[in-house]
């Protein structure tokens, strides 16, 4: 009889399949016979970003990018119900560009979402517009805001990354500002070629954070090829900065005799201060260039923010890397062994996307592509894109991939695009999850999280100071579910963590990375007059209700100084700004 013997890394993998159950999903190409909309052909070196421009609750497709300087595109595709797409006529101010990005942000409170666009036509020029969308008394048209002049930046190559703009509240202000990364054609700063700039939102108006004493171009490492990402890593509800790319300056860890030599790749990780500066995490990373990308991910569910790291390291010649670093609740990272892993030149789009309440990314790219199914557990399980999953025709490389809720099902799909190697053809087009698993059982249904509980609010010299109890789900344990803020003017200007429907809690933003609380409070520092609330996020970024402050705002300050209690005659009054009053508010004469 012979016998068989099984590795322990064979063994845990077999029992990481067990423990899973990959989506099945149902696809619709979106070039060639069967599309659900135009798309141009040939789309790498692009961006294809997902947002609801008219406010009708379907998310719509913004597309710029190309190949080359002769295959250069640019485009709207209106979401007309249920994953249809239909072209929209752009103003001449959109410009088609090669090696591009895009991002969807609310950058003057409005309630409109506007687009920042970045890319090249030839490779040399480098353009980077801001288009204000001008809301349903102008029929949700887009044109140039001229008063936003940023510098021009691209990726280099059709190879590299979709993630050179972070839009992020930086200071807590309620103005989304703006990360810039990338190649800059030239010194854009009289110094750098590369770029990596926070340009402050003064009230819809942009502007260079340049005081290096705190925050300026020398605290952050100028890269590009990489991307740039942010989250919430310490749960102290500031947004830090996380940062991959080619860096001249950049050292390589320490050889055989511990010497450090200098590399050309490297990733960063730069903690919010909360008082409007930066600090470099002293850790190192491999990954760089190549699309490499730091990912914020709670891989252990543990509430906590990890970072998955993937690309290519080009200080060990170019080799495929991916690894995950825990976090410790303590301010540092510990990287984990066998987190089952496939890294490489990639493209990432993160969700929950079998419905089992454990955030999962799908990253398509050189050599691998393929959903990284989270075990919860701190381990992934790679399953890759064959005709068992659906996915085979999306095999692909050099474009971009998102994961997101196309038909309102409250269940993830999978849109990518760029060259198939394995089909021998551009691949473009959407996959829609059949909510069910490759053998045709059915997944898990995903509801909406109920709203927080207890939201309340208190003003202090800081600003105010929001705090919530944490929601609950039907699939996402609630130490996983994560938040989004609002807070609206006096005025009616309102502002977004990450813009959604006010009224219904869906998201308007979906795609990349997305940017939402871990913790239960939040310090918001703009000032005036504001109302505020607070949403739960499920591991599908599926937003509940908004729940408004239940209490009104209290200000610390005032009771601080002006209230004292005081017992007379066995009864308890309190004394604010010199009068008494019962404990029910009553004023005694």
């Amino acid at each position: 009889m012979k016998k068989f013997f099984l590795s322990a890394a064979a063994i845990m993998m077999a029992a990481s399949m067990m423990a899973i159950n990959p989506a099945k999903f149902e696809l619709k190409m979106m070039t060639g016979g069967e599309q659900t909309s135009v798309l141009p052909n040939e789309m790498a070196g692009c961006a294809m970003v997902f947002g609801d421009y008219d406010n009708d609750g379907d998310l719509d497709l913004f597309y710029v990018g190309g190949q080359d300087a002769s295959r250069m595109f640019v485009g709207l595709l209106k979401n007309t119900g249920n994953g249809q797409f239909e072209a929209v006529t752009l103003p001449d101010d959109f410009v088609a560009l090669q090696w591009a990005s895009a991002a969807w942000m609310d950058y003057n409170n409005d309630g409109n979402l506007d687009l920042i666009v970045v890319g090249t036509p030839d490779a040399t020029t480098t353009y980077t517009y801001v288009m204000k969308n001008l809301g349903a008394a102008e029929g949700y048209a887009f044109e140039e805001d001229m008063d936003n002049y940023l510098p021009g930046v691209y990726s280099e190559k059709n190879d590299n990354t979709q993630h050179m703009i972070a839009p992020v509240d930086f200071d807590n202000d309620g103005w989304t500002d703006l990360v810039l990364n990338g190649n800059a054609g030239g010194k854009w700063d009289g110094e750098h070629g590369r770029m990596t700039a926070l340009f402050k939102n003064v009230e819809g108006v942009f502007q260079f954070v340049e005081d290096k004493a705190t925050i300026g171009a020398e605290v952050f490492a100028q890269v590009n090829g990489g991307g740039v990402t942010v989250a919430d890593l310490n749960n102290d509800g500031y947004m830090d900065l996380l940062l991959s790319g080619y860096d001249d300056n950049a050292d390589k860890l320490p050889n055989g005799e511990g010497v450090i030599e200098k590399g050309n790749g490297a990733s960063y990780v730069y903690m919010n201060t909360g008082k409007g500066g930066y600090t470099k995490l002293d850790m190192k990373f491999a990954a760089a260039e190549n699309q490499g990308l730091l990912i914020p991910v709670d891989a252990n569910q543990d509430g906590w923010l990890d970072i998955v790291e993937m690309g290519r390291d080009l200080n060990n010649g170019w080799a495929n890397s991916a690894n995950l670093y825990l976090n410790d609740k303590a301010g540092k990272f510990t990287q984990a062994e066998n987190p089952g892993l496939a890294g490489g030149q990639t493209v990432v789009g993160m969700g929950d996307m079998n419905n089992d309440g454990i955030m999962d990314f799908a990253h398509t790219g050189w050599p691998t592509v393929s959903i990284a199914y989270g075990n919860g557990d701190g381990t992934f399980t790679e399953v890759g894109f064959t005709a068992a999953t659906g996915l085979d025709q999306l095999s692909a490389r050099g474009g971009a991939t998102s994961v997101v809720d196309l038909n309102g099902d409250n269940t993830l799909d999978i849109q990518v695009s760029g060259w198939s190697d394995a089909n021998g053809r551009w691949s473009d087009g959407i996959a829609f999850n059949t909510v069910k698993d490759t053998l045709g059982a059915a997944l898990a249904a995903n509801a909406a999280p109920s709203a927080p509980k207890n939201v309340a609010v208190k003003k202090g010299a800081d600003g105010y100071t929001i705090t919530w109890e944490a929601a609950t789900d039907d699939n996402t344990p609630a130490v996983a579910l994560r938040y989004n803020i609002m807070a609206k003017a006096s005025d009616g200007s309102v502002w977004m963590l990450v813009p959604a429907d006010e009224k219904t809690g869906k998201q308007k933003v979906a795609g990349l990375v997305p940017a939402y609380l871990t913790t239960l409070s939040y310090t918001f520092k703009g000032t005036g007059d504001y109302t505020f609330a607070v949403q739960a996020i499920d591991g599908a970024n599926v937003g509940s209700a908004f729940a408004a402050v239940a209490t009104g705002v209290e200000d610390i300050n005032a009771k601080a100084v002006n209230v004292k209690k005081v017992v007379e005659n066995g009864n308890v009054y309190i004394i604010k700004n010199g009068e008494k009053h019962t404990v029910l508010g009553q004023m005694v004469k």
